[in-house]
């Protein structure tokens, strides 16, 4: 596979540059590149971090709980119903 084939097969599912934040956040997978999107996906990230230290320091079934709280929080974050 040469250079032009693999550049365009990695921006296959990526918008069009000229593409305004309205008509990506209407597109089922190009909502992944509007700001919105990268500032959720940041804080669940930072969440995630987060949670990651307090696991570390608590006993186990605290762990369970907080796992299992995180996941959740993450879901309602990322949700895209309107």
């Amino acid at each position: 596979m040469d250079q032009e084939e693999k550049k365009a097969k990695s921006n296959y599912l990526k918008p069009p540059p000229n593409t305004s934040e309205k008509e990506m956040a209407n597109h089922p997978s190009w909502r992944r590149y509007t700001r919105k999107y990268q500032r959720k996906k940041a804080i669940v990230k930072d969440i995630w971090i987060a949670s990651g230290i307090l696991i570390a320091c608590v006993p186990l079934n605290w762990q369970v709980t907080l796992l299992l709280t995180t996941t959740f929080l993450s879901f309602c974050i990322l949700d895209e119903t309107p």
